[in-house]
């Protein structure tokens, strides 16, 4: 996959971690357990910048930790991909697709009262039978 990120995980899991295998429960696992990980330390930068602004303190330092929170989120994610030998780029593409579907009739966006967009009658599931086959290619 010729996506940079994905090259710069694949990087770091040759030097780091090795070879990885998708058929092995403890690659999931082990996964599972960094995007836990990761997502929360991301929520709690979130609460941090939240808190700053609500109180009106200097944001400065939570939004760098927010930054920082979310670029490991993604290092985690790609890397999670990597490991499981899932072309990310290439699903993420297809997802976009499908969300892009979920314009109702008059091309308007449907919320819910939190502001979360709803599908519409158009909406289009994405279709992933050919990008994400098992058994996955090996990294």
């Amino acid at each position: 996959m010729d996506h940079e990120p994905m090259r710069r995980v694949a990087q770091f899991r040759r030097t780091f971690d090795g070879t990885a295998d998708a058929a092995r429960p403890e690659t999931a696992a082990h996964r599972r357990t960094l995007l836990a990980e990761e997502s929360r330390e991301a929520a709690e930068a979130l609460e941090d910048l939240a808190r700053a602004l609500r109180n009106g303190d200097d944001p400065v330092t939570a939004y760098r930790a927010v930054a920082k929170e979310l670029a490991d989120v993604l290092y985690v994610t790609y890397g999670t991909a990597d490991a499981l030998g899932i072309d990310l780029p290439a699903v993420f593409t297809e997802v976009h697709r499908s969300n892009m579907s979920k314009l109702d009739e008059h091309g308007q966006v449907l919320r819910r009262p939190d502001g979360k967009v709803l599908k519409g009658p158009a909406y289009q599931p994405p279709s992933l039978d050919t990008l994400v086959t098992w058994p996955p290619p090996t990294p």
